[in-house]
């Protein structure tokens, strides 16, 4: 996983990720870029990454 390869070096990378406006198709409290899905998307990248904090978080249109 990511986490582990740069884990000895992690203060000294910088880990962007992207959020996208579309979390779960088909459900509309579930789209857009409010808070509610900002704060989700980014507590599943965090999951998915096995890291504890990003540094760029990028708005995917």
């Amino acid at each position: 996983m990511l986490c582990e390869f740069i884990a000895a070096e992690r203060e000294r990378c910088v880990l962007a990720t992207k959020y996208s406006l579309h979390i779960r198709r088909g459900d509309v409290n579930a789209n857009g870029n409010h808070r509610k899905n900002i704060v989700q998307a980014l507590e599943a990248s965090l999951k998915r990454l096995n890291v504890d904090y990003i540094d760029l978080y990028w708005l995917y249109a």
